[in-house]
């Protein structure tokens, strides 16, 4: 049982029978427990106060596993543990859990062994301790030279830049707020960097041009230097002393950034190494625009400029009659829109490369007017002989003719014939192109067709008619028109000229005579008749 109170004992044969014992009182102890613990001294041996609870009468206490005892003594440094037990009339009650703590010592400090530094070289060393709980925190209120601090993990670091002797002295706290102090560390900067100033500290220059002198000041009175880059920038030696001044000189297609490393001295310490720079940009290739052009009113006209092999080009428009689109203006070859207007269009490409002075060439771009629309008169139908054709006359113009059986255009089926003047006699049926260039190189056309015919059909076709000269009677039909039109036909005989077909079909179930007559204007008369017969 684990609760204490009054209890019977009843025991029962096999046979069912029971009996049972009087009153039995049980008292079930409660067990101590400690609920903390409370050192006298914070560092170093002490003796401590325990708190606890269910210990109604005497307590007793163990520690570290020794016999119960009224009183504690001192404790000695490092980790315990403690219980508690209730003392009654000769008899224990049930201990407590044990109950740990821990007794620390005060940190001891140890100062570096290194005293002695040069000023404006950088510095590092560790104060250490032993004794006291982790974490250990290092502190001072000591005066350190300008440039070294001290860290939480007792490192004194840094650069000085102050020289003389520092009386530092360093404190150490442990987890438990025991502090230990160290003895003075007597710390002498033996001497202060001097300053060294360059200026300017940086610039931009073109490649074969001076630079602006970097002149170098300060409390150093001697300075020395050294650069890079000298394969891809000649000029200002590799290293020197002194204020650094001369020519730099691009070797490549690209900006090149030179720096200067200088290093100074008052004649006892050195100074802290400082740079300077300079970015040489390497000069821009020469600008060519390319040829001047001229357009027959098109819109569009593609440039021809150089591509720059140092530097980066772009194009402009300089004036002209109206402001063209550049969609591309960094693009040498770059197509310009929007030349609608005639004019001249003067347009520059440049190339720059910053801070050189930047190559720029010009071009022009000239849009002439296209000869006036004309047409070409002189075409039609004739009797064989000569026909003469006429165009625009212009002092500025020049002509060619050219001739075509077919009149197609694309592909060209044209011919070139003929004289240089605005008219032109022909004796054969074709189709004539005369072509007009004028001043600028700009050119217009038109063409005519002349057809000289042996026979020219000049009547017509009526209803009713039995015969009729230039007519069909009412019971035939020509293919090429539906009677009763006015039809009039050109007929030829062989060669490649112009000529027409036609079909003369009998629509009735009985035969008929057709009659067709001729009358020829070319002085021809002839008469067909043929007897047709039904489909």
């Amino acid at each position: 049982m684990n609760t204490s109170g009054t209890y019977r004992i009843a025991v029962k044969d096999r046979c069912g029978n029971q009996t049972s014992s009087s009153d039995i009182t049980v008292t079930i102890p409660t067990k101590a427990v400690v609920t903390g613990v409370t050192k006298n001294t914070s560092c170093g041996p002490t003796t401590i106060n325990v708190t606890f609870s269910s210990v109604p009468n005497t307590p007793y206490y163990s520690v570290d596993g020794a016999n119960f005892s009224p009183t504690i003594g001192t404790i000695g440094i490092g980790t315990h543990d403690v219980r508690v037990a209730d003392f009654n009339a000769g008899v224990f009650g049930c201990a407590s859990d044990p109950f740990s703590f821990f007794v620390g010592t005060t940190p001891s400090v140890t100062n570096p062994l290194l005293t002695s530094a040069p000023g404006g070289v950088f510095f590092s060393e560790a104060f250490t301790q032993t004794g006291g709980e982790a974490p250990i925190s290092y502190t001072t209120v000591s005066v350190l030279p300008n440039g070294l601090t001290l860290s939480t993990a007792g490192v004194l670091g840094g650069t000085p830049i102050q020289s003389g002797t520092f009386p530092i002295v360093v404190t150490a706290t442990d987890a438990n707020g025991c502090i230990g102090t160290g003895s003075t560390y007597n710390l002498t900067i033996t001497c202060l960097p001097p300053t060294a100033i360059a200026t300017p500290a940086s610039q931009s220059t073109c490649s074969g041009s001076a630079i602006t002198t970097i002149v170098l000041s300060g409390t150093a009175t001697s300075f020395s230097w050294t650069r890079d880059n000298t394969v891809s920038v000649t000029g200002i030696a590799a290293s020197g002393s002194g204020d650094i001044s001369g020519t730099l000189t691009n070797t490549t297609s690209s900006p090149v950034t030179v720096t200067f490393t200088i290093n100074s001295t008052d004649g006892t310490c050195s100074g802290v190494p400082i740079t300077a720079t300079v970015v040489v940009s390497p000069q821009p290739s020469t600008a060519t625009a390319g040829p001047d052009q001229s357009s027959c009113q098109n819109p569009t006209a593609t440039m021809a400029a150089n591509t720059p092999v140092s530097g980066t080009g772009v194009w402009t428009q300089i004036a002209g009659p109206v402001t063209a689109t550049i969609f591309l203006p960094r693009s040498s070859q770059h197509n310009y829109w929007g030349l609608n207007t005639l004019g001249t269009y003067p347009f520059r490409w440049t190339i720059s490369s910053a801070p050189c002075t930047a190559s720029f060439d010009d071009v022009d771009i000239v849009v002439n007017p296209l000869p006036a629309a004309f047409t070409l008169a002189g075409g039609g139908i004739y009797c064989p002989g000569t026909v003469t054709l006429t165009g625009p006359v212009d002092p500025n113009y020049t002509y060619g003719w050219a001739s075509s059986l077919t009149g197609i255009a694309s592909p060209n089926s044209f011919t070139v014939f003929g004289g240089t003047t605005s008219t032109q006699d022909v004796t054969a049926s074709s189709v004539y192109r005369l072509s007009v260039t004028n001043q600028f190189g700009c050119s217009a056309s038109d063409t005519a067709a002349v057809s000289l015919s042996d026979y020219v059909f000049t009547g017509s076709l009526a209803v009713g008619d039995a015969q009729q000269t230039g007519r069909l009677n009412r019971f035939a039909n020509l293919s090429t028109c539906a009677a009763p039109k006015a039809c009039p036909l050109t007929f030829t005989t062989g060669r490649a000229r112009f000529y027409d077909n036609y079909t003369i079909t009998n629509p009735r179930n009985v035969p008929v005579c057709a009659t067709i007559s001729v009358a020829s204007s070319c002085g021809y008369n002839f008469i067909l008749c043929g007897l047709y017969t039904s489909i």
